[in-house]
């Protein structure tokens, strides 16, 4: 007679609320914080960005989401959130960059795992963190200036 093994049913992921989450930090306190462009167009403040829409996060999906690596094929995941990076915020960085975004986003308090699939979005492992603490890591990793110096 064997062993059956009742497997218990996880808890489907609910994003944290502001003031629920484990965030270090919030966007809203970055609001003045001054980022540089690759271009000489002058500078933009990160509330700019959230409030014109070209820096905003959003749950990847109702349950966390996974890709594939496209020479791989390894899964990734899960994914808990996808940052859109519209317009203006394509000339806070460089693609080839000296640090890539997507690694300067990975090494931020509470992001687990990050992936790039599209220039425009981010996919962010950040289970403990609100909206405004998924833009506050990606604001913070905008701040670096090698993501906008041309790597070897």
């Amino acid at each position: 007679m064997g062993l059956f093994r009742r497997t218990t049913a996880e808890e489907p992921w609910v994003p944290p609320v502001l003031g629920a989450c484990g965030c270090e930090e919030h966007v809203e306190a970055l609001h003045v914080v001054t980022l540089h462009r690759v271009s000489d167009s002058g500078d933009v403040t990160v509330g700019a960005l959230v409030e014109s829409g070209a820096l905003r996060a959003e749950p990847a999906g109702p349950e966390p989401t996974y890709t594939q690596l496209p020479l791989t094929g390894q899964r990734l995941g899960p994914f808990h959130w996808q940052v859109h990076l519209e317009d203006e915020a394509h000339d806070l960085f460089l693609a080839g960059a000296a640090a890539a975004l997507d690694d300067c986003v990975s090494v931020q308090p509470g992001v687990e795992r990050v992936a790039w699939p599209e220039p425009d979005r981010l996919l962010v492992g950040a289970a403990t963190l609100c909206p405004s603490g998924v833009l506050a890591v990606v604001a913070r990793a905008l701040e670096n200036p090698r993501v906008r110096t041309a790597g070897p």
